[in-house]
């Protein structure tokens, strides 16, 4: 097992992921700004898609109650030195070949990106042209300003979706599955995070804590 599963963490958790109430404002904002590339990040809060991933995704990928994830985003600069944006045939990892299932709300998420989208071959699409990764991050960011919250990036979502999978209660090996890792001890480590705000964590010590 990697060396790094077990390092100590040193990241703060309100730094790493997004409270309830903070997806909320988010949720709102999308829905009264309706965009491709809003609702591309509204899948990735509800699929945990990498932003590579999310970005290169298709209309065929839908298969059912799943999202195929088959490919990301590559970036390198040419012989010139101007960054090149190319889609490979092949997620991050080897794990991160699967096959995510999709809760009721992604499953209308995607069929709002089709009505929006409805002849593209790729999900997201700007001018004729798939919308890049660096288009996501910049705009997460902004959202944030806009609802008054910390900034955080697409990662952030990523990590938000595994801490409420594992504080849902859904079964580990199905964790992984979703996140595409191979350990959940690396989902456990790098990805699950107190997403309480202080006054909810507060009535969650009062409940248990009752002698």
């Amino acid at each position: 097992m990697a060396k790094k599963c077990f390092s100590k963490r040193t990241i703060k958790d309100e730094e790493s992921v997004f409270t309830d109430s903070e997806v909320e404002k988010i949720y709102k904002y999308i829905s009264e700004n309706k965009s491709l590339i809003n609702f591309g990040i509204l899948l990735a809060f509800q699929t945990g898609v990498r932003v590579g991933e999310l970005c290169t995704l298709k209309f065929s990928d839908i298969q059912g109650n799943k999202l195929s994830i088959r490919r990301t985003e590559v970036r390198y600069r040419d012989s010139e030195g101007n960054y090149v944006y190319e889609v490979r045939e092949s997620p991050k990892t080897e794990a991160g070949n699967r096959d995510i299932i999709l809760n009721s709300e992604a499953q209308k998420t995607l069929k709002q990106i089709r009505r929006m989208n409805p002849f593209g071959e790729y999900m997201f699409v700007r001018n004729g042209t798939r919308i890049k990764e660096k288009a996501f991050s910049v705009k997460i960011v902004k959202i944030c300003q806009y609802v008054g919250i910390k900034e955080r990036s697409m990662h952030k979502v990523r990590k938000t979706y595994a801490t409420k999978l594992i504080n849902g209660g859904v079964d580990e090996s199905l964790v992984i599955k979703q996140m595409g890792h191979t350990s959940i001890d690396c989902t456990k480590n790098y990805y699950y995070f107190n997403n309480k705000s202080d006054e909810e964590a507060a009535r969650q010590i009062e409940a248990a804590i009752s002698y």
